[in-house]
């Protein structure tokens, strides 16, 4: 698992007290419990932790763990990109 990927299940477990172990890739939002608001409240929490912006039409079609880690890999650059190297 990724620093990244790691790092946002923890995120998941601690807010919404979620065993880590109960988080995959599949699990739904909705399934966790957490409803529109939450989501977005997330993304923030997500924005603040890894210095991003993530792009609203994203945050529509997020409705999994594993689509937000999708985007999250995507925007987060990892270790010796730089900012011009990644796609936005």
């Amino acid at each position: 698992m990724s620093h990244i990927a790691g790092r946002f299940i923890q995120m998941i477990a601690e807010s919404y007290q979620i065993p880590v172990e109960k988080i995959t890739p599949e699990t739904s939002f909705e399934s966790m419990g957490i409803d529109s608001l939450g989501a977005m409240s997330m993304i923030g929490e997500i924005e603040e932790e890894f210095n991003i912006s993530v792009p609203n039409e994203d945050v529509l079609t997020m409705s999994t763990v594993g689509q937000a880690l999708a985007c999250l890999q995507r925007l987060v650059p990892e270790e010796g990109d730089t900012p011009a190297e990644r796609v936005h």
